[in-house]
């Protein structure tokens, strides 16, 4: 690993392992075979050059996916869980990459806690390295789909749901 790449930012984290990014897998991109589709490895203006990730140190592949069904859409009803997939970057990726900077540790915790909006303590961010936070690259997002494309992380469908059910059931 590159220690200097991290050694001027104390609030770079750095898990042994890997990280999460949950991907939807549409009808489309299963009968195109584009899973993982690249918009989901894309950043869109709001996101200030960082890639939503989790921490697989500090989750399950069950939990990440839960989370998801356990959200609310913008019109206040759950987020389906059922299509969502899980690929896995690599903490070696990161180190050796010249297009992330960094991982910054961010946990959403909400408090008070907040019925569809579920405390997530892995969530971190892949700081990438972007000339313009208001451009999106095209290069670094297929390059990191690239290497997560054949590094799917297979979870258990009946416990994610039963993770889902405990998340909802816990508000209603």
């Amino acid at each position: 690993m590159d220690e200097s790449k991290f050694s001027n930012l104390v609030s770079y984290f750095q898990c042994q392992n890997s990280y999460y990014r949950l991907a939807v897998a549409s009808a489309r991109d299963k009968r195109n075979k584009a899973i993982p589709a690249v918009r989901n490895f894309a950043l869109s203006k709001n996101d200030n050059g960082k890639l939503s990730v989790d921490c697989e140190c500090f989750t399950t592949p069950e939990e990440c996916v839960a989370r998801v069904g356990a959200s609310f859409k913008a019109d206040g009803t759950y987020k389906s869980h059922l299509d969502r997939e899980i690929y896995s970057i690599s903490s070696t990726f990161i180190s050796e990459s010249d297009l992330i900077r960094g991982v910054l540790y961010d946990p959403t915790i909400v408090d008070p806690p907040q019925k569809g909006k579920p405390q997530n303590f892995s969530h971190s961010l892949l700081d990438l390295v972007v000339s313009d936070p208001d451009e999106l690259e095209p290069e670094i997002c297929l390059r990191i789909r690239e290497h997560a494309k054949d590094r799917r992380v297979v979870h258990d469908l009946d416990v994610t749901n039963h993770l889902v059910a405990i998340y909802r059931s816990h508000w209603d």
